[in-house]
């Protein structure tokens, strides 16, 4: 990690890492993700199969499927769901997280919306659920 200067903040000592957000950064050695501070700490223990960044307070986590954790570290939406296929990166916003306060998951039954709480938005299945952005 460098700054804006190309200085390094965070000297190279993983062999993955993904940007900050929420004060922290997913960061791999081997075949493990975990999170370190901006001081270089890691700060969530690397055991995760692969880990997002942070948007609205939570991060995509995979075990063998996958949930959300918070900033601390806590599980608070359960690793059931598949949010990888399909996904591109659109508006600078990490779509396998929380955009405007929704999350696309997919389980067997489809695509569907959570929010925060890891509670489904409506009770309908879809076939396909593309990103969105919210009209204000």
């Amino acid at each position: 990690f460098v700054d804006r200067t190309g200085k390094w903040v965070i000297e190279p000592q993983f062999d993955k890492a993904r940007a900050f957000s929420d004060g922290l950064a997913p960061v791999a050695n081997g075949k493990n993700w975990g999170y370190i501070n901006e001081k270089g700490e890691m700060v969530i223990e690397p055991k995760y199969r692969d880990a997002e960044v942070f948007s609205d307070g939570l991060a995509p986590v995979k075990d063998k499927d996958w949930g959300f954790i918070d900033t601390s570290g806590k599980v608070v939406i359960p690793m059931d769901y598949d949010i990888t296929a399909g996904l591109a990166f659109l508006s600078g916003k990490n779509e396998k997280g929380f955009i405007d306060g929704l999350a696309r998951v997919k389980t067997k039954k489809g695509w569907g919306f959570l929010d925060k709480n890891g509670k489904l938005l409506g009770d309908t299945w879809f076939e396909n659920a593309e990103p969105f952005e919210a009209v204000k």
